[in-house]
């Protein structure tokens, strides 16, 4: 998996993203109402960075059934497409938002010179964009801006054309950076009788560049502030921060109110209350296409798992060579890793063995130790013995002299 993107620009250069054939999807089997959400792996690799798209229906108006009738129905990597089918005369529309994230995750992105496209925008139907830098129609386009909402772009048609490729009813809308593109389509108001077989109006959203025929003229267009609030989604204490404005990137505001739900502590914000929707962690810098809420996150504390390396030193302190005294071997430094959540250790301990100093009263301090002067007076005692005992042996060898004088009175 590749890190993670940054906040600074990726540049798709206008070419198109790749969203990978799932599943049709249609509302007699699957709950196509706001909320809904797909996943696609991979629809683009910038400067070696992949980009993963998560794609919601934000909402919809008049549809049967509260819902889009299909979504991602027809098998082209680059169409993403819905159909709304009116329930009365009333307009009917959908709204899906393209939320570009890194890849594996749901932290946003941002993306540089992004192209989108609505085509086939008949006399009855109409077609969206929200917050764009410029728009690009036909010089001879049958399609008519709609409003004058600041970041909102809404072009209808006053014909109705014979081919989905018909440049007269297309639309594109370019984005100098963004982290998502927000879009909105339906049937107008009392479409139903022009509405054909099936009774539901078709749309496919392109993100590329459309290989044009004929030429045409783009309308630069100034990008309003937007505002991102910030709710405290059932928090039992603290503040939500003030919102955040601003007309490109704006930075995710932390947790200043020291938000709390109960014994849970404040994790990050979110699209959605429950989480599912795209991550935006304290600090995050994006570029909206619209005004947005982001939700609080609330869960137990982390446990932050990490290695620690202790290293327990011993000193030895070998003292002043002292007769008779034995210095003291300490172990020598050990390592041990432990793996968990580890208290902080204390500073090592330093073990000192003192030197053996001797007490008033011993032996003189002759530099002999007590030990050595008892083997020297051992040596001693043995040769005074050895002595005696060969003077004992010299005197009974040696024959009996009386003293000269008896000799002299012997010989009177």
């Amino acid at each position: 998996m590749a890190s993670p993107a940054s906040a600074s620009n990726l540049n798709l250069n206008f070419s198109s993203l790749s969203f990978s054939p799932e599943a049709d999807l249609v509302s007699a089997s699957s709950n196509l109402g706001p909320g809904f959400s797909r996943r696609y792996e991979n629809v683009a690799t910038i400067d070696g960075v992949i980009v993963d798209a998560m794609v919601t229906i934000v909402s919809q108006s008049g549809n049967v059934n509260n819902e889009l009738d299909t979504f991602d129905e027809y098998d082209n990597t680059q169409h993403l497409s819905a159909h709304t089918k009116p329930s009365g005369t009333a307009e009917a529309s959908g709204k899906i938002k393209v939320e570009f994230v890194a890849d594996g995750t749901s932290t946003p992105v941002v993306i540089s010179n992004v192209r989108a496209s609505i085509a086939d925008i008949d006399a009855h139907e109409f077609g969206t964009f929200y917050g764009i830098t410029s728009y690009r129609l036909s010089s001879d386009t049958q399609l008519s801006r709609s409003g004058t909402t600041a970041g909102v772009y809404r072009f209808h048609s006053s014909t109705t054309g014979a081919s989905s490729t018909d440049e007269k009813r297309l639309v594109e809308v370019d984005y100098g950076s963004t982290s998502s593109v927000t879009s909105e389509f339906g049937c107008r108001q009392n479409a139903s009788s022009s509405i054909g077989a099936g009774g539901k109006c078709g749309f496919t959203v392109v993100i590329g560049t459309f290989t044009r025929a004929t030429s045409a003229v783009e309308t630069a267009v100034n990008r309003p502030t937007y505002t991102i609030s910030y709710n405290a989604n059932n928090g039992t204490s603290g503040t939500v921060p003030a919102s955040t404005t601003g007309t490109s990137a704006v930075t995710i505001s932390d947790n200043t109110g020291s938000l709390l739900q109960s014994t849970d502590v404040f994790l990050g914000w979110n699209t959605l209350p429950n989480g599912t929707g795209v991550s935006f962690p304290p600090g995050t810098s994006f570029v909206p296409s619209e005004d947005m809420v982001l939700f609080a996150q609330y869960g137990p504390v982390p446990i932050t798992t990490t290695t620690t390396t202790t290293t327990t030193t011993t000193t030895t302190t070998t003292p002043t060579t002292t007769p008779g005294t034995t210095p003291t071997t300490t172990a020598a430094p050990t390592e041990s890793t432990l793996t968990g959540t580890v208290a902080p250790t204390e500073n090592p301990t330093t073990t000192t063995t003192p030197p053996q100093i001797e007490k008033s009263g011993d032996l003189p301090k002759t530099g002999l130790s007590p030990n050595m002067l008892i083997g020297q007076l051992g040596v001693w005692i043995l040769v005074a013995g050895a002595i005696v005992w060969r003077l004992s042996v010299l005197r009974r060898r040696r024959p009996y002299q009386p003293p000269r004088w008896l000799n002299e009175v012997d010989g009177e």
